[in-house]
C-alpha cells in the first residue's frame, strides 16, 4: 500500500482579485486584505503574507489575515509560525472550525497527536457547515489511524464517505476521496482485504469522476488488494501494467513470485 495515505486538504475562501501594490502607507485595511486575498489565490504565499502581516501589525485581532497568514506559512514550509497563526486564530474566534482543522491536519503530518487530538474534540462541540463537517470526520479518522486504533478510525470516516456519496460537491467530493484511501488502508491493516478492495476500487472510480488521474500507485494497490482477497484476473489486469519494479515488490509481498512471471 501507499507509504504515506492522504491527509485531508481544507480550502480557505479567497476574496475578490485585485491588481496588486507594491507599498503599504496609502492603503486602507480593505486593500490591504483584497491584494493579500489576490495573492494568496496566485499561490504568491509570501507576497500574502506581507500584506496580512500589514493588517496585522495594524489589527492584531483580525481573524481572516490570521488564519490566512497561517495557511501561507504553512505552504511555505514554515510550520512553527503556521501553528502559532492556527492557535492564534482559535483564540480570536472559539467558534471558528478552520482554525482547528488546519491546526489539526498540521499537527498530524508533524506527528503531534496530543495537540491534534485537541483540535479533534474541540471540533466535536463545534457547529459546523456541512463540508467542514465532513472534513472534521476526515481529521478525526486519521487522528485515530495514527494511534493505530482502525476501528475508531472506520466509525469516524464513514459519515465522510456516506456524505461524498450522496453530495457532488467538489470540496466534499476531496474529503470523500481521501476518507476512502484512509478507510481502505485501515480495513488492509485489519486483513479485511475484501472490504480494503471495495473501497479502494471505489476511491478509483471517485477519481476518475473528479478528473484527477489513476497513477501507478493506484494500479499497484489495487492489484495488490484483489490478489489478496482473491480476484486474481484483475490483480494481474492491475499489476501487468505497473513498472517491473513494483512487480517484483508486489510478487515479495505476496509472497508468491511465480503469480505474474506465470503471465
Amino acid at each position: 500500500m501507499r507509504a504515506n495515505w492522504a491527509l485531508p486538504i481544507v480550502a480557505v475562501a479567497a476574496g475578490a482579485l485585485l491588481p496588486g501594490c507594491s507599498g503599504f502607507g496609502s492603503k486602507s485595511v480593505g486593500e490591504l486584505h483584497s491584494y493579500a486575498d489576490e495573492a494568496f489565490v496566485r499561490e504568491e504565499y509570501k507576497r500574502s503574507i506581507a500584506f496580512d502581516s500589514e493588517i496585522l501589525r495594524r489589527d492584531p485581532t483580525d481573524f481572516k489575515s490570521t488564519l490566512q497568514r497561517g495557511v501561507s506559512e504553512d505552504r511555505l514550509g514554515a510550520p512553527d509560525d503556521a501553528m502559532a497563526d492556527y492557535t492564534r486564530a482559535q483564540e480570536l474566534d472559539p467558534s471558528a472550525g478552520m482554525p482547528h482543522l488546519y491546526r489539526a491536519n498540521l499537527a498530524l503530518h508533524r506527528g503531534q497527536l496530543e495537540v491534534a487530538g485537541a483540535d479533534v474534540q474541540a471540533l466535536q462541540g463545534l457547529d459546523l457547515p456541512k463540508e467542514q463537517h465532513v472534513a472534521a470526520a476526515v481529521v478525526e479518522g486519521t487522528y485515530w489511524q495514527k494511534k493505530g486504533d482502525y476501528p475508531s478510525a472506520l466509525r469516524a470516516y464513514k459519515p465522510a464517505i456516506d456524505a461524498g456519496r450522496a453530495d457532488p460537491d467538489q470540496v466534499i467530493a476531496k474529503h470523500y476521496r481521501d476518507a476512502l484511501n484512509n478507510a481502505s488502508e485501515c480495513y488492509f491493516r485489519l486483513g479485511v482485504f475484501d472490504r480494503s478492495s471495495d473501497l479502494y476500487a471505489e476511491l478509483m472510480t471517485a477519481k476518475q469522476h473528479g478528473g484527477e488521474a489513476i497513477d501507478e500507485d493506484d494500479h499497484y494497490n489495487m492489484g495488490v488488494l484483489a490478489y489478496l482477497r482473491g480476484d486474481f484476473a484483475r490483480a494481474h489486469a492491475e499489476l501487468g501494467g505497473v513498472s517491473s519494479d513494483r512487480r517484483a515488490r508486489a510478487a515479495k509481498l505476496l509472497n508468491d513470485e511465480s503469480f505474474l512471471a506465470a503471465r
